[in-house]
């Protein structure tokens, strides 16, 4: 069946595909909408015909799921939340089909709150027109979705630092030199950042009057744009206060720079550590080896014999190093006869959405280590990187709904030696 450009038609939901679109099947042509939940009914205008696949927009729903609800965000253009008309059980019962089809086995998602649950966020700023806009990228566009309204997804004194953003950047930058807005925090205080093309001072007295808003800013700066929509941070230059902002897990409490990675729902996290700590505890002498680490708070178990290797320095800053920890700064691949010949019965990995290199994979394969804790940010890459393993087996995997009404899922894994 040949579909033409605008031609509505009426579909129902076969399935999501793994970036939370919709298909649907008419007549051997494959349609693709977003918005819509499995089994569900829509007249949908063809925006994009193509000879196998053709994309979509939602004209009007014909029949409802019983398991959608109201979306709870009225920034309705923005899309970064593909699953959030969909009520919450069944946003898990989505990823726990996901992530079963990928491992072939029944695999459960620790629920997390749904709500103000990030800690931090990098949205990018424009201005088109002379008008400002921040907000998030359209999916498959570089256009800015203008966010009015709160988001519901992050917590009421970032949607505050957005607003006073916003009517700061009116007044001092006109110009449009802001190309970025950062933030990162939680209730022990914020850090908020501009990412600009060039700095003056007035996108210095822009920081000044968010610190002095009233809002729980305790630090303020500014990075020069790599001229990419890059999201990490390069030589920040303080304005205000700290030069980090403070995260709070069940491990420890952590002085995180704005170049760091960490974890952006602290709910969901605890739980994995809690998992952690509790395979580790049933080690008698456990020697840790935690690779991609970032400030270590994997391995932040108090007395533990442990190595940290990551290669962002900022990542250590602000790391007390005692008799039992050490850490270290290099890349993964090259530090392989450490992993091999370290002595270390336990190895965690928290690596990026790539997964693990071949030549890290097979010095962990060949390494000491009983147990192997792999943490992914994308289960399709970690399934690859587990089934190149010779001489582990799987002994669990656990689902963590680390962004909730998203499409994303975290995967940990326990692997034990054969």
């Amino acid at each position: 069946m040949k579909l033409r450009k605008n031609e509505v038609v009426n579909i129902t939901v076969d399935h999501l595909n793994r970036s939370g679109e919709a298909i649907a099947i008419i007549e051997n042509s494959k349609i693709v909408v977003n918005g819509l939940l499995p089994g569900e009914s829509a007249d949908v205008k063809i925006i994009k015909p193509g000879k196998n696949v053709n994309f979509a927009k939602v004209f009007e729903i014909t029949k409802a799921s019983a398991k959608r609800t109201p979306s709870a965000c009225l920034n309705n253009s923005c899309g970064a939340c593909e699953l959030l008309c969909a009520q919450y059980d069944h946003q898990l019962e989505i990823k726990s089909f996901f992530i079963s089809e990928i491992f072939g086995s029944k695999v459960a998602v620790e629920p997390s709150e749904q709500t103000h649950y990030r800690n931090k966020i990098i949205f990018p700023v424009r201005r088109i027109e002379g008008k400002l806009q921040i907000g998030t990228y359209r999916r498959n566009s570089h256009e800015v979705t203008d966010w009015r309204n709160d988001c519901p997804v992050i917590p009421c004194e970032m949607n505050r630092i957005i607003a006073k953003t916003r009517e700061f950047l009116k007044l001092n930058d006109p110009d449009g030199k802001t190309a970025q807005l950062f933030i990162r925090g939680s209730s022990e205080g914020f850090q908020a950042g501009l990412i600009v093309t060039s700095a003056d001072d007035d996108i210095i007295q822009t920081l000044k009057d968010l610190s002095e808003s009233g809002i729980n800013i305790t630090s303020t700066f500014y990075s020069i744009s790599s001229g990419t929509n890059s999201v990490l941070v390069r030589d920040p230059v303080f304005v205000t206060g700290t030069e980090y902002a403070v995260l709070k897990t069940d491990n420890g409490i952590y002085k995180v720079s704005p170049q760091s990675f960490f974890q952006a729902n602290i709910f969901t996290l605890n739980k994995i550590l809690k998992k952690i700590r509790e395979i580790i505890g049933s080690y008698t002498e456990p020697k840790v080896l935690d690779l991609y680490s970032g400030c270590g708070v994997l391995s932040d178990i108090p007395g533990l014999n442990r190595t940290c290797i990551e290669l962002n320095p900022a990542s250590f800053m602000y790391s007390e190093e005692n008799d039992a920890s050490e850490f270290v700064t290099a890349d993964v691949p090259g530090v392989v006869s450490e992993i091999i010949s370290g002595g270390y019965n336990i190895i965690i990995a928290d690596p990026p959405r790539k997964g693990i290199d071949a030549k890290t994979l097979e010095a962990i394969d060949n390494s000491s280590a009983d147990i192997f804790i792999y943490l992914s940010c994308e289960p399709e890459t970690q399934k690859r990187d587990i089934e190149n393993l010779k001489n582990y087996s799987v002994s669990e995997i656990n689902g963590y709904d680390m962004f909730p009404n998203t499409i994303q899922i975290e995967s940990l894994a326990i692997l034990r030696r054969k």
